[in-house]
């Protein structure tokens, strides 16, 4: 992505991006890789004309493969100057391949003391209404 790296863990366990970015779980950097695996273009097309367009670079087994965003609206557009392909993705795709997952926030809940009135066991169901 451009701004950022993400790269295997010195371990080769999991993800870490740089920027470090802490608010970003390994499970989330894994979900982002994940994306970019199984991405699927809607259609390939021939590349015509010059290309243009943030570059984006791909290493798979230490060969870099530099990619060009071309358009993210109304498609997501992708171009592969090495080989003059032009890959074109539903525009929601975008976010999945161009942004980290946004880090999941905890809802807090409040227990209710247990001899509350409006607290009903779970295995109570209602009654039916009388005849």
């Amino acid at each position: 992505m451009p701004g950022l790296t993400v790269a295997r863990s010195a371990d080769g366990k999991g993800w870490e991006a740089t920027p470090a970015a802490p608010a970003v779980t390994s499970d989330a950097l894994q979900h982002f890789v994940d994306g970019w695996q199984s991405a699927r273009a809607l259609w390939v097309q021939a590349e015509t004309g010059t290309v243009e367009g943030e570059p984006v670079t791909v290493t798979l087994a230490d060969h870099p493969v530099t990619l060009r965003i071309e358009t993210r609206d109304p498609q997501f557009v992708i171009d592969r100057p090495d080989l003059k392909l032009r890959y074109v993705f539903r525009r929601p795709d975008a976010d999945k391949l161009m942004k980290l997952p946004e880090p999941k926030t905890e809802s807090k809940t409040t227990d209710k003391p247990a001899g509350d009135a409006a607290a009903a066991p779970a295995s109570a169901a209602p009654k039916p209404p009388a005849p």
